[in-house]
Parts: structure tokens; C-alpha cells; sequence
């Protein structure tokens, strides 16, 4: 049995998991905003495991430089 295609958005997210990872970095996730001071905010449709948007929030993008330095 072979894995399902993950969507391009699945991907995106793996690929900032994977950077918070590299800095030894756990993120906070939100799905459709219920974590407002979340470091990655999820949008997708309740129930359905496609991702319709991913992105790093401020917060995130802060995180990641402060670890850079």
C-alpha cells in the first residue's frame, strides 16, 4: 500500500516543520485560528485532512530569526 499524495500545502507545512526542527524548535500549531498566539496558523475545512493555506505567523518568523542569531 503506497501513501496518499499529501497536497502542496502538506508539503509546505512539513518544510516549515522541518525548519523549526533544524533550530531545535517545537511550533505552535493552529487550525482556522483557534490558537491566536500560534507560531504556524493551519486553514482548512473541519473534518477533511486537505490543507487549504499554511503560513508562519509573526511570532514564528520572530522565533526562527531570535534562533538564526
Amino acid at each position: 500500500m503506497t501513501k496518499p499524495d499529501q497536497g502542496p500545502k502538506r508539503v509546505e507545512l512539513n518544510a516549515f516543520l522541518a525548519e523549526f526542527a533544524a533550530r531545535g524548535l517545537t511550533p505552535v500549531l493552529s487550525t482556522n485560528g483557534g490558537v491566536p498566539e500560534a507560531d504556524i496558523h493551519l486553514a482548512k475545512v473541519t473534518g477533511e485532512p486537505e490543507i487549504l493555506d499554511v503560513w508562519i505567523t509573526a511570532k514564528g518568523h520572530a522565533r526562527l530569526q531570535h534562533e538564526r542569531a
